[in-house]
């Protein structure tokens, strides 16, 4: 029997501008991704998708000249059925301005309408998150001397100086939005063309992907609040509450949908461990590991948080790491032991990543690749684990399901989030996230493995 204990939670942003969101830390835009026809492409044409991918995110690290963080998140969103309707009307009245709208017409959309809703329909979606700026830090690409002259530059300088000895918090002032308006504008100019075609997400939308995560396997609401353009933390409070019992291991969240009460369960795992060989933990003949659970038709989130590094950092890294290795192999030879293993397993690591280096000029990455299992019922959930966890190990890539970190996970995973554990971390070249599959699409509907949902169906039973 699991403890169970109630927990508060603090969801990471305290605002929303437009598609920037602010944490109590940092500052992120967000753009919804363009899906690409994985299935339908040919062998030829799924190189070139990744090798597209791969200059696309290169492009934002030689735009920025730095680590860049960035955030992936495929999920599932609710079919706004209002703007469905709207939609419908906007269309019959444009269609046909001079005619009055058919009683008949208004009775077909409302029996339409109700049973979208009932139905609970959604779409899946991948969003991009970039982080713009640490709150409180100081930006030096603002201060042009040739523009502005000394005594300007000197001038805006102390002003910028005040400004970073105020510690952030849940109040965004007028010089964070400019800024982050200013960065967010460069951002974009990348990631609006070329394979990602991004497209900025509105404040509404993404204050809906922080309600649904909180309603797992259940009818997520749509928003109460007046959205707009900008969403302050008081409206971020009043639509992301909810009763959480944590388990450790995974969380019972308890939430009112009209006037019933329901309750989901979910729980996040980790990839720990790709397979040697194929292309960079997608091995030759098996679906790409973020792609993978939507071929299967199962109700998952999957997650991942990177830093895309330039190939001068991971230079100045390898040559600090040199010296250490060349220092631990010397203090061996001094003392007349045998080499360690680690040792030599570090030495040929270093010649490996050396060649790496000298051959290839795109950035590398560091990332965690999450995925989040909700289910109605503890034993649903528990059963979708181990199934996920045998799949994938058909394949020799490792999925762990922790403990103690369900929460934090849970945070982690939301837009405006961090990181919260390294433990899994992964140091590989810029094919990682280009051959995963995060903006992979297939078959309308997307094919279902049947011989799985009867296993559900007969685990229920």
């Amino acid at each position: 029997m699991s403890q169970k204990r109630e927990k508060e939670i603090t969801i990471p942003a305290v605002g929303i501008v437009d598609n920037i969101v602010f944490s109590n830390k940092e500052a992120w835009a967000y753009y919804k991704i363009a899906t690409v026809p994985y299935d339908f492409l040919s062998g030829s044409g799924r190189v070139s998708v990744v090798n597209d991918i791969m200059v696309a995110f290169a492009s934002l690290v030689q735009r920025a000249g730095k680590n860049v963080d960035i955030h992936i998140l495929v999920t599932s969103t609710p079919f706004n059925v209002d703007s469905w309707e709207e939609q419908i009307f906007e269309t019959y009245e444009l269609w046909n301005k001079d005619m009055q709208r058919l009683s008949s017409l208004d009775r077909f959309v409302e029996k339409q309408a109700q049973a979208l809703r009932e139905g609970d329909f959604k779409k899946r979606v991948t969003y991009l998150g970039v982080k713009l700026f640490t709150r409180g830090s100081l930006s030096l690409n603002e201060i042009n001397i040739m523009d502005f002259g000394f005594a300007e530059a000197f001038d805006f300088l102390k002003k910028s100086i005040s400004s970073v000895l105020m510690l952030p918090d849940e109040n965004i002032v007028d010089s964070e939005r400019k800024r982050a308006k200013r960065e967010e504008e460069e951002i974009y100019r990348a990631i609006r063309t070329g394979a990602l075609r991004g497209q900025r997400v509105s404040s509404e939308e993404l204050l809906l992907v922080m309600k649904k995560t909180l309603y797992p396997s259940m009818p997520s609401p749509y928003l109460e609040v007046n959205h707009d353009e900008r969403i302050g933390l008081n409206d971020i409070v009043m639509e992301t509450g909810a009763i959480i019992e944590d388990h450790r291991r995974y969380l019972n969240v308890k939430q009112m949908v009209g006037d019933q009460e329901m309750e989901g369960y979910r729980a996040t795992l980790s990839f720990s461990s790709f397979p040697d060989g194929g292309v960079m933990g997608a091995p030759y003949g098996a679906a790409p590991f973020l792609y993978k659970p939507a071929m299967m038709g199962l109700p998952f989130t999957m997650n991942a948080r990177m830093t895309l590094l330039p190939v001068e950092t991971m230079r100045k890294d390898l040559q600090k790491k040199k010296l250490e290795n060349k220092d631990e192999i010397k203090n061996i030879e001094g003392s007349g032991q045998g080499y360690s293993s680690s040792a030599v397993d570090t030495y040929w690591d270093i010649q490996e990543l050396d060649r790496e280096l000298s051959s290839d000029r795109l950035p590398w990455l560091s990332g965690s690749y999450r995925m989040t299992v909700e289910a109605p019922t503890h034993e649903i959930l528990s059963y979708a684990i181990q199934e996920i966890k045998q799949e994938y190990a058909k394949y020799g890539i490792i999925v762990t399901w922790t403990s103690g970190d369900q929460l934090d996970l849970m945070m982690e995973e939301m837009p405006g989030g961090q990181l919260s554990a390294n433990d899994f971390v992964q140091l590989t070249n810029l094919a990682m996230i280009a051959v995963s599959g995060f903006n992979f699409g297939g078959t309308v509907g997307d094919p279902i493995d049947e011989q799985l949902v009867i296993s559900r169906k007969e685990k229920k039973r």
